[in-house]
């Protein structure tokens, strides 16, 4: 019998996989207790984002030669994805791709992280997405604006523009492969 348990209480996430536990903050997700017995499901794939998001909390700076242990240790532990950061933002983050190339994951697949192309910029002149494809991940992760006060003020155009934005950088790093 596998047992998951995933709880939500005052946006504390907190699930249970095989004896560890994990948690972090959430703005939204739903209350979910699954209990497979005996039952032919479709793969769940988990996708971690310690390296991003979990650097992201107040007192926490991950050296480089931190990101690539917990890189491993993800790989190792069973992770389908490691998420490695954003390579456009500093030169340490650049630097663990390279290394990361140079000496892949054995199981997980490394996603770089970025946002979709600038809205005054054609998708292959756009310096954030040529970072992902420079990065060598073979996975990348992009986020593009959905709230309508980030559209008209943050990226001043219209929400027609914004979807283009979106599926124009889908499209660009699907065709790069």
């Amino acid at each position: 019998m596998v047992h998951f348990e995933i709880l939500l209480k005052n946006n504390l996430l907190l699930f249970c996989i095989g004896g560890f536990t994990f948690w972090g903050f959430l703005s939204i997700i739903p209350l979910l207790i699954f209990y497979e017995e005996n039952i032919t499901m479709p793969k769940i794939k988990i996708y971690d984002t310690t390296l991003r998001d979990g650097s992201q909390a107040e007192g926490v700076s991950f050296s480089l030669e931190d990101k690539i242990l917990i890189a491993r240790r993800l790989d190792e532990f069973g992770m389908d994805y490691v998420e490695g950061g954003f390579p456009q933002s500093n030169p340490k983050e650049a630097s663990f791709f390279r290394e990361m190339a140079a000496a892949p994951l054995k199981q997980a697949k490394l996603a770089a992280f970025g946002s979709t192309r600038r809205a005054d910029t054609k998708v292959g002149d756009d310096n954030g997405i040529r970072s992902l494809l420079e990065s060598g991940a073979p996975a990348c992760t992009i986020v593009g604006k959905c709230w309508d006060l980030h559209v008209r003020d943050v990226l001043r155009c219209s929400y027609e523009d914004n979807l283009k934005l979106c599926a124009d950088s889908v499209a660009y790093l699907v065709s790069k492969g």
